[in-house]
């Protein structure tokens, strides 16, 4: 039997814990990671749910992860729970039809999880954070009295589209085509915190034809109904889009009779990184330095053309080649990272190398860097000779190369990126679109066009001058007047506040079985022992 305690003692052991809970999305961990050691920083006890598989690639990325935490002193641990694990995440052959299959099985596993270590004292957190892919995981949290909120790793922008759209669809005032190719998706549409944007531009798990179009409608409504939605972003960054964003949300609260969710923006989570100094954020020894950032020692300042895709995207081999030739005839100093290709009839092994020409790694030597896999993005982006990013925009990507004064080429692959970047373009314009073919590639040319344009002309020295701006805003947003700032310290607030009540629930508890000459039996089984009268005294007294 495990030992029991008195009152007195479970006061003294009380204190504010989160349970945090992101799909099994490599992104989506570690945005919520980033999160979990801020919010640990500030004396919160946090646990990070996540797979084995996920584990695995933040132990690849920085080794000394969990040792790390320990130095620093940080309440924070990874808790591994087990469901069939696709085995690829990337959008190629059957991509989507992977996210289905790894959601469903998801918010089963962490149903049970929640439901037999919440129901036990001990063991309740004092809230459920998790993410807007899982509906089912703020159900289940609802369903135990636990306070469920919502750490959203989107663009706010993308966020109100999705809650609008869906809203306006369940209501039929909005019929959006079958499909992306629809004629009609060239159509234009107004969206809140946004310019007109067409149909086309938005996610595709909008579209009927789409095979997550089922999930991604029950994500608005659930966020609708949480108590609390984070923002990863700062409010000076997308001002207009948070600003719709709460006006929807209160006009939808107001005509469901619902209290309105509190909303916050507390980005960027990650720790910034002078560009003057060359950071270790992945817990590397001193000395081993990777081979691309030796790379970019060698080259001129703000002179090297970033170019990565997020964590899990694999390109053609086709158009591998395509970025490759862009870049060298571009002239402009290049670190490409790239993942395996797709793997083809003429490319079976999946091996960058294999589909990049020999003489053409020959003819950039010096200038120009492929790496296969992986890099230490943060490091790259605040190294000085960094001085523009080709990307897929993600939000993570998105905040991490602003937070560091790099303008962007915005190259947006599958969802939310959509509508990340028609706000990178068009609202923030700190970014130049790279424009897509009508299969959905892009040529040679069109890479070399926009790298030139993003060093050598007018317009990219406008947005170069708007990513520094943007730096400045971030910076500030983080400091102790900034907008961050002052959100995180609400939210940790919260959180011990949430903490202090249910401690106080379970004290009242506690006298209450006391009082009604029922102690015994109720406390021995919620691990709770009286040893003498006087400990319940002192808690009727301080209650």
């Amino acid at each position: 039997m495990d030992e029991l305690v008195a009152p007195k003692q479970c006061a003294l052991m009380a204190v504010a814990s989160v349970w945090m809970v992101p799909i099994s999305y490599i992104s989506h961990v570690r945005c919520y990671l980033q999160l979990a050691k801020l919010l640990a920083s500030h004396g919160i006890a946090v646990t990070l749910f996540c797979t084995k598989d996920d584990s695995d690639r933040l132990h690849a990325a920085e080794p000394k992860m969990c040792e790390s935490w320990k130095l620093d002193g940080l309440d924070l641990r990874l808790r591994l729970f087990y469901i069939q694990q696709p085995p690829e995440l990337a959008d190629g052959e059957n991509g989507p039809e992977r996210l289905v299959t790894l959601i469903r099985d998801q918010e089963q596993a962490l149903k049970i999880i929640l439901t037999n270590e919440a129901q036990l004292g001990h063991s309740r957190p004092s809230c459920v954070i998790s993410d807007p892919w899982l509906p089912g995981v703020r159900e289940a949290a609802s369903e135990l009295k636990l306070p469920s909120w919502v750490f959203i790793p989107f663009s706010t922008a993308y966020t109100s589209t999705c809650i609008y759209l869906t809203d306006l669809a369940s209501k039929g005032i909005l019929n959006l085509p079958t499909s992306q190719l629809d004629e009609e998706s060239q159509e234009m549409i107004s969206l809140p915190g946004l310019p007109l944007v067409r149909i086309c531009d938005i996610d595709p798990t909008f579209f009927k034809d789409y095979v997550l179009f089922e999930q991604a409608r029950r994500n608005g409504p659930s966020m609708q109904k949480a108590e609390v939605l984070l923002l990863s972003t700062f409010e000076e960054l997308e001002h207009r889009a948070v600003r719709e964003l709460k006006k929807l949300l209160q006009y939808l609260a107001r005509n469901n009779n619902t209290q309105m969710p509190q909303i916050w923006t507390i980005g960027p989570t990650f720790s910034f990184v002078a560009k003057s100094v060359r950071p270790n954020v992945n817990g590397f020894k001193e000395g081993d330095v990777q081979p691309c950032l030796r790379f970019l020692d060698k080259q001129p300042p703000s002179s090297v053309v970033y170019v990565a895709f997020g964590n899990d995207w694999n390109h053609t081999p086709e158009q591998v080649l395509e970025i490759a030739y862009g870049l060298e005839t571009s002239q402009q100093p290049f670190l490409c990272v790239l993942h395996y290709p797709r793997k083809t009839e003429q490319y079976p092994s999946g091996d960058l190398f294999q589909v990049i020409p020999p003489e053409l790694i020959n003819r950039t030597k010096g200038r120009g860097l492929f790496v296969q896999d992986w890099a230490p993005q943060l490091e790259i982006l605040a190294h000085p000779s960094t001085g523009g990013f080709i990307t897929h925009c993600g939000q993570n990507s998105i905040l991490e190369s602003i937070s560091m004064g790099i303008p962007l080429l915005a190259w947006p692959l599958i969802c939310d990126q959509m509508i990340n970047c028609r706000s990178l373009v068009d609202e923030v314009e700190v970014a130049l679109e790279i424009c897509k073919g009508a299969d959905g590639s892009v040529d040679r040319r069109e890479v070399e066009r926009k790298v030139r344009a993003l060093f050598h002309s007018e317009e990219g020295t406008t947005v170069r001058q708007n990513a520094q701006v943007m730096r400045q805003l971030a910076i500030e947003s983080v400091g102790i007047k900034g907008s961050t700032y002052k959100n995180m310290q609400a939210l940790v607030a919260l959180i011990k506040e949430k903490a202090y009540a249910s401690l106080l629930s379970m004290m009242n508890s506690i006298v209450q079985a006391y009082l009604n000459n029922t102690s015994r039996q109720w406390l021995e089984s919620n691990r709770v022992m009286v040893v003498e009268d006087v400990f319940v005294r002192r808690t009727i007294a301080t209650t």
